[in-house]
């Protein structure tokens, strides 16, 4: 089964590069993490307090961020 299955999207969308979405040595939490943050407004906070408010595992994800990730973010774009 290698079907693909891909649409045009014209509004609301954001574009994800092959690097993060493959990347070999980050976890599946760590890449939808980023994917989100990337899809955010500019100025949304991405701290770990507003990330574990925003989804329903909570503060659940916290702990492994926690070691990387000490202090608060706000997204700028690219």
């Amino acid at each position: 089964m290698s079907s693909t299955l891909r649409h045009r999207h014209r509004e609301r969308f954001t574009v994800v590069g092959n690097h993060l979405a493959q990347h070999r040595e980050l976890s599946l939490l760590a890449i939808g993490l980023a994917v989100h943050i990337q899809s955010v407004p500019d100025g949304t906070r991405v701290d770990i307090k507003s990330l574990s408010a925003r989804f329903p595992e909570g503060e659940a994800v916290s702990p492994p961020l926690c070691g990387s990730w000490r202090r608060t973010a706000t997204w700028r774009g690219p």
